[in-house]
């Protein structure tokens, strides 16, 4: 064994380095071995003399106490490992904090490989540990410098990341033997670069993904600005015929080398001149524009801002470019469906798609629909549909909405709801469901109407009919069943003066007349019954004979006019109600307007349209115009149920001439004329 101090001695060999004379007392002087070339030094490679550097105020003496003081101060797992045999290199020093660290006591660490950081409950943890293993190996094969981060674990069983720098130790010889290990947590530090690299990679699969076209763009100096940056949806913006590798080829590119048409690329470089000028704060610019785009006119929103300073100076900036014209479409669309909704007179709601109870929400509600249950807007809008709900609502209505609703996506039906008041009102239900474009229901369309009027109409309808079965129950017996009798005694007169041989020609005269008197009022209570035959000319006909008739038992001149030749009315239900506007206008018009000509004109008005007019000469409207007054009297109130019912529109209009005009529009089809 070498003596202490001699030059074959490790530690002996702090005697012989020597100091540079040129550093004055109190700087930091480097030791220099005897001997040792420092540019031969690998600096990956420790030799075995070098210490490092010390001042020159600390003795000699000193020195490797306050060495080893510092080495076991430091916050870093330091470790020394001797080579022993293949692939054997125990520890053979640790620090304190090395212990402190881990949790293992010395002799649980001293004299065995420190691949036991990579036990955990007994057990070896291999994952993310065999390729380090693999080059650690390697290195201590090779005797050359490594750097890598291992899975390891304390001895409570924490896992952390360990970052090994691991240097051989050569001896004055060239031969290793010693290993110097520096070993430090990292666990933070990687987990906060991974989350980095997540957090990166998310952002480019945004940025990839976005339908909004991006670019980062960078100006040197004076230079154009040229791209250094760009997404798909830029690429596609930029290139006409852009593939997958459009985006690489706008890279290094100016707006002029890629033919940016104005206005985009004005208001580009007018946008990023002005940011560079510092004019603006750190609020991107912005502008809508109309651009042409590979030949098609599209509607742009596009923003610019700064994102920095490139290398030397250089400025760079974002910009952003989304096409709205689809969207602006879509808006208009929506905003002129929004204003015919606004504006129509029927109360119509719209509410989402949660049908589960206690669902769906009010989402909105026109006008209409607020005058009917009285709430304000702010208060229906949000509600629940259950809110119009009241103590006399069927319960099981709900219910029944929304399986309808769940498996065809309509419904129809009636129910009391209970206005703001509280208010029972009948209405009728229409809903469908407003669907996106893959189908799925987002929100369903609720149309409400007022039955309260329909209900009253249907009661004087009954009452009507009523006293229309009253009326021909008087007729019969007050007609055909009179005649019927007198007829029975002309019968037993005939029969009498028959037996005793007398002339019966004038008793045959009677039962004759008394026949064809019964015979016409029995036409006559036929034809209020059933004033129509299809096999005899339909609506014309019937309306031709209703003039001739109204001539006979009136004061007025009726007459029937078809200018136009026959007018298709295949629906027997649309004839019948027709010809019942027409019955009631023309007995207004003599009983109350003392018409003395009333002209009944069947006339078509285009290809699917005709009209049916009743004019007089009479004295016109009393009181308020039937237009303004939605109540009227029961046969007005008819008459517009009836145009209703056959999807047709009913007006009444003052002729100059004086008298009234009552037109019923209405869509035809069918192959029978009438």
């Amino acid at each position: 064994m070498a003596e202490p101090g001699s030059p074959d001695s490790p530690r002996g060999e702090a005697a012989n380095r020597t100091v540079d004379p040129d550093a004055s007392r109190g700087e930091l002087a480097r030791v220099v071995p005897p001997g040792h070339d420092p540019s031969l030094r690998d600096g990956k490679r420790l030799k075995h003399s070098e210490e490092g550097y010390w001042s020159e105020t600390i003795p000699e003496e000193d020195r490797s106490n306050l060495l080893s003081t510092v080495v076991n101060a430091a916050n870093t797992m330091i470790c020394l490992s001797e080579k022993r045999g293949e692939g054997e290199t125990p520890l053979i020093y640790v620090n304190r904090y090395f212990c402190e660290f881990t949790g293992y006591e010395p002799e649980e660490i001293l004299d065995r490989d420190c691949r036991f950081l990579q036990f955990r409950d007994g057990q070896r943890i291999e994952q993310d540990n065999l390729d380090s293993r693999a080059e650690l190996r390697e290195s201590i094969r090779e005797r050359r410098f490594v750097r890598m981060t291992l899975r390891n674990f304390k001895k409570d069983g924490t896992e952390f990341r360990n970052e090994l720098y691991l240097s051989p130790l050569e001896e004055p010889d060239g031969s290793v033997r010693f290993f110097v290990g520096v070993q430090n947590d990292v666990t933070e530090r990687d987990l906060l670069i991974d989350r980095l690299q997540e957090s990166e990679s998310s952002l480019n699969a945004t940025f990839a993904a976005s339908p909004v076209a991006l670019a980062v763009v960078e100006r040197e100096g004076d230079g154009p600005v040229r791209h250094l940056r760009v997404n798909p949806a830029a690429a596609r913006l930029l290139l006409r015929d852009a593939d997958r590798s459009a985006a690489d080829q706008c890279v290094g590119r100016s707006l002029e080398d890629l033919n940016v048409p104005a206005p985009l690329s004005n208001w580009l470089n007018d946008a990023f001149e002005t940011i560079a000028s510092g004019e603006v704060g750190e609020e991107p610019l912005r502008c809508r524009l109309d651009q042409m785009v590979h030949g098609e006119r599209r509607h742009l929103a596009v923003s610019a801002t700064a994102v920095g300073a490139g290398p030397e100076g250089a400025r760079r900036f974002c910009y952003t470019a989304e096409d709205l014209t689809e969207f602006d479409a879509l808006e208009a669309d929506r905003t002129l469906m929004r204003a015919a909704v606004q504006q129509t007179d029927v109360p119509t709601l719209i509410v989402d798609n949660e049908l589960d109870p206690p669902g769906p929400k009010i989402v909105y509600a026109n006008p209409a629909a607020i005058e009917l249950v009285g709430f304000p807007a702010e208060e229906l809008n949000g509600a629940l549909l259950t809110t119009l709900d009241g103590p006399r609502t069927d319960r099981d209505f709900p219910a029944r909405m929304r399986q309808a609703l769940k498996q065809d996506g309509r419904f129809h039906g009636e129910s009391l709801v209970y206005d703001a008041d509280g208010t029972p009102l009948s209405v009728e239900w229409d809903v469908s469901a407003v669907r996106d474009s893959e189908g799925t229901p987002t929100h369903y369309a609720v149309t409400l109407r007022d039955l309260r009027g329909r209900r009253e109409l249907e009661s004087q309808v009954l009452s009507a009919q009523t006293r229309e079965q009253a009326r021909i129950a008087r007729d019969l017996h007050d007609g055909v069943a009179q005649q019927l009798a007198g007829l029975n005694m002309l019968c037993g007169t005939l029969k009498a003066q028959a037996a005793a041989g007398e002339d019966v020609t004038e008793a045959v005269d009677g039962i004759v007349e008394v026949v064809r008197s019964a015979a016409r009022d029995l036409r006559g209570v036929a034809h209020g019954l059933m004033p129509l035959d299809p096999d005899r000319g339909g609506l014309a006909e019937g309306l031709k004979r209703l003039a001739a008739i109204s001539s006979e038992i009136t004061l007025a001149r009726c007459t029937f006019e078809a200018p136009d030749g026959p007018v298709p009315v295949g629906d027997p239900d649309v004839a019948h109600h027709l010809y019942r506007i027409a019955q009631e206008a023309l007995s207004n018009a003599v009983r109350h307007g003392r018409a003395k000509h009333v002209r009944l004109i069947l006339a078509n008005d285009g290809p699917d349209c005709a009209l049916l007019s009743i004019v007089d000469d009479g004295i016109g409207f009393e009181g308020s115009n039937p237009n303004a007054d939605p109540e009227g009297g029961i046969g007005l109130t008819a008459m517009r149920f009836r145009a209703q019912a056959i999807h047709g529109r009913l007006r009444f209009e003052l002729e100059e001439s004086g008298g009234t005009r009552i037109v019923c529009a209405f869509p035809h089809a069918g192959d029978r004329d009438a």
